[in-house]
């Protein structure tokens, strides 16, 4: 509300819509996640509608020697629902360029 009595609706719509959006769904945990990453991979095995078909997605050695790394690392942050643990540098990722 404004002084004069009036509402903003602007701000008013954006704040009840936040505020129900944080009170509806409560942070989630670890184990939380974890248990729902566990049934989404049983309704996978089991044909049973998984919301997303787990995987594990990875970039092969023979691309690393054929491609420019920097193409790669472009590709992997462009995507970060196929390489979760890329965060823009390969130090994680150091087994990928043994020679």
């Amino acid at each position: 509300m404004t002084r004069d009595g009036t509402e903003d609706t602007m701000t008013t719509k954006a704040d009840r819509q936040a505020s129900t959006a944080a009170s509806s769904k409560p942070a989630q945990t670890n184990t939380d996640a974890l248990r729902e990453h566990r049934q989404t991979i049983l309704r996978a095995v089991h044909f049973d509608n998984p919301d997303y078909i787990p995987m594990i997605f990875h970039i092969n050695e023979a691309c690393w020697h054929h491609y420019p790394p920097d193409a790669l690392k472009e590709l992997m942050a462009s995507h970060p629902f196929l390489f979760p643990q890329f965060d823009g540098n390969l130090a994680g990722l150091t087994f990928i360029l043994k020679r």
